[in-house]
């Protein structure tokens, strides 16, 4: 039967893959008029009842496959290989599928698909089920230099959380691209990278937050009472402005199967109430909450900064009794000798956070006129 081989087939394909399973241009043709097939770029096909029920990034990745086999030899980086490794992609529509080759072909650009020329040491490709892709530290440094910086900084931390690069690796690719394009996007992830996030909404609320001029946080901090009594971890915390931030993704509450939370309307409630006992619990120590959401970071921010210097307000005219101790270390969080980034000095890391602030500024003026 013509569809199951063509189901059979990499989603998307190529005409000579179909040709391969014996599937002629006529029939591909055919299938397209009957729309059971959808033409997905130019001369790249997709059965199209599994290409419409493909998530995103799942979608993506299949174009970074057939990048791969149209160019074998190349090297699939950027945040095609972050896809790979399994950092996190950005929440937009996903850019273009990207292979970088190591030799004096130009850059260009598809429709579907970006090729980028650069030089690529041994040390900074691997390979992942007979595909050539740059390495963790590499895919980060290039993530950085091509991606929004919110999105940046959520790869850099989930590399880093989860030991997939070091520190040290990052800053030896980056001292290898210097002159390169976009580079300085890569100075800026340094600045705001911290392993201690837990999630890609924390990672992006922290830059997009600090360039309407809310300052950086601590992740991840435990609250106590007084008499030692464990009350939760918030997302984020001021320690010194007495305020607490928490980052409210969809999956926390709605449910995300695949990060550990169910989506049965009872396992819903029960975070829902949870969340509510455990704010409650915590504002009654007179630390102030914040809470934002998903659609508030890119759509709203300026209200959540409000929100947050009306805390601090309150804060500072009622006091709290709220313990904090840093997750890492469990010291005070004014004590934690935590390092965010070895290597970057304070005074260095204050300097790309101003310049950062500075940029997305102008940016924000520009759109506005």
């Amino acid at each position: 039967m013509l569809l199951t081989r063509l189901q059979a087939l990499p989603q998307p394909f190529f005409l000579d893959d179909a040709a391969d399973a014996g599937v002629t241009r006529h029939q591909v043709a055919r299938a397209v008029e009957r729309e059971v097939l959808t033409r997905v770029h130019r001369g790249l096909f997709a059965v199209t009842d599994t290409w419409h029920g493909t998530a995103p990034w799942d979608q993506h990745l299949g174009l970074a496959d057939a990048a791969h086999r149209a160019h074998p030899g190349y090297v699939t980086s950027h945040v095609s290989a972050a896809g790979l490794h399994g950092l996190p992609l950005p929440s937009r529509r996903l850019p273009l599928a990207v292979l970088t080759v190591d030799d004096d072909s130009t850059t260009s650009h598809h429709e579907w698909l970006d090729l980028r020329r650069g030089g690529l040491p041994d040390d900074e490709r691997t390979s992942l089920a007979e595909v050539d892709v740059t390495s963790v530290a590499r895919t980060v440094v290039d993530c950085s230099r091509s991606l929004h910086l919110p999105e940046a900084v959520a790869i850099a931390d989930a590399a880093l959380r989860s030991g997939a690069c070091s520190a040290a690796e990052l800053t030896s690719v980056r001292r290898g691209q210097r002159r390169w394009p976009g580079v300085t996007g890569a100075d800026a992830m340094f600045a705001f990278a911290d392993p201690r996030r837990e999630s890609w909404l924390e990672s992006a609320s922290a830059v997009t937050f600090h360039g309407w001029g809310m300052p950086l946080g601590v992740p991840q901090v435990d609250v106590f009472t007084p008499d030692g009594e464990w009350l939760g971890r918030v997302d984020v915390a001021w320690p010194t402005l007495g305020v607490a931030g928490e980052a409210d993704g969809r999956g926390k509450f709605l449910g995300a199967p695949e990060l550990g939370f169910g989506d049965a309307p009872a396992d819903v409630a029960t975070r829902l109430l949870r969340s509510h006992d455990r704010a409650e619990s915590i504002r009654s120590l007179g630390l102030q909450m914040v809470r934002w959401t998903s659609r508030e970071r890119t759509e709203s921010p300026l209200a959540v900064v409000t929100r947050w210097h009306r805390a601090v307000a309150a804060a500072a005219a009622t006091g709290h009794r709220a313990v904090l101790r840093c997750s890492c270390c469990r010291r005070p969080p004014t004590d934690c000798e935590f390092d965010r980034f070895p290597g970057l000095t304070p005074a260095r890391r204050a300097a790309e956070l101003a310049r950062s602030r500075e940029r997305r500024g102008q940016v924000r003026g520009e759109r506005a006129a």
